[in-house]
């Protein structure tokens, strides 16, 4: 069975105070979920789905919920089978 954005979305702890990172790799625990990230291009390089939110660990994976640029509503799912791989990727915005 494959997983979700709304599988995902429905299973993450969103609700709730969020701690204040001290750098931009600094997510990837329960109280980070729900925050804002972005792709480490360059300003001028960014496209739709560059821009997302973390959304924790569901079914085995990590995920982010991504969004098209000037809207804040997740449309994609990517999905990471670590959570290393997923920083690879995605930063705090």
């Amino acid at each position: 069975m494959t997983t979700t954005l709304m599988d995902v979305i429905m299973a993450a702890p969103l609700p709730g105070e969020k701690r204040v990172p001290v750098s931009e790799m600094d997510f990837g625990d329960q109280a980070t979920v729900g925050l804002q990230v972005k792709t480490g291009k360059r300003f001028k390089d960014l496209t739709d789905h560059d821009f997302g939110f973390y959304l924790g660990y569901c079914a085995g994976q990590w995920h982010v919920g991504t969004h098209e640029i000037g809207t804040f509503r997740p449309t994609k799912l990517e999905s990471f089978d670590t959570l290393e791989k997923l920083k690879q990727k995605w930063m705090l915005d």
